[in-house]
């Protein structure tokens, strides 16, 4: 997994123990404090663990902690930069820039007032002091939007566990009953066959008895 340059980013909480079994997965314990660099919309934020080391993970894993408000300064632009490639920001001397992340030591994201968002070089700027409050607006309503549809998907496999487990324990106690029932259903059935069978040996003893008494009268009868 690959290391990086501690980038500003938002503090969040692991809430479970994750280990990934990508190459760019972000591997970390449960109450490990991740630095969160990236949160995109498809579930997978990127971040850095407690090593430092770099990757991406589910967001429903941790919890951004409320005190770690989200920070954009104001940069000033000291020169035109023209912005020759893909993904680069274009300037000219003066313009206010928000930075949106820290690349690295030499590039940062930033965002001009009219929209448009690139990287750009930051030996052409410098630190205005100021804070640009409508991007951290944006941005923590962002995440309280994402946090909360954390909580909802929680709260759903929460009820979804207990459906299953309401579901599994009333299938135990119907099998439970299913077998009870077959259980004196077998039993019932051994008791009539006993029953049966007793009665079979009772008729033939009691014809055996009148045979037997009907061979004594005639015997009798002879030796008149």
């Amino acid at each position: 997994m690959a290391h990086e340059e501690a980038i500003m980013g938002t503090l969040a909480s692991a809430l479970y123990a994750f280990d990934g079994v990508r190459d760019d997965n972000l591997n970390f314990k449960e109450g490990e404090v991740i630095t969160i660099i990236e949160m995109n919309e498809n579930g997978w934020w990127k971040g850095t663990n407690s090593k430092g080391e770099v990757g991406i993970f589910p967001y429903n894993y941790v919890q951004v902690r409320p005190e770690a408000a989200p920070s954009f300064p104001i940069v000033k632009a000291l020169y035109d930069f023209p912005g020759g490639q893909e993904g680069q920001l274009s300037f000219k001397s003066g313009d206010l820039i928000t930075v949106m992340k820290e690349i690295d030591a030499q590039w940062n994201e930033g965002k001009l007032k009219s929209g448009e968002r690139g990287i750009y070089p930051t030996s052409f700027t410098e630190p205005t002091g100021e804070e640009d409050e409508d991007a951290a607006a944006e941005e923590t309503k962002k995440w309280e939007e994402i946090e909360a549809a954390r909580e909802a998907e929680v709260e759903r496999l929460r009820k979804e566990k207990e459906e299953a487990e309401k579901k599994l324990r009333e299938e135990e106690e119907r099998l439970k009953k299913q077998k009870e029932e077959e259980e004196r259903a077998r039993l019932a059935a051994e008791a009539e066959q006993q029953r049966i069978t007793l009665m079979k040996e009772a008729e033939a003893a009691k014809a055996l008895a009148n045979q037997l008494q009907k061979e004594k009268a005639e015997t009798e009868e002879t030796k008149k």
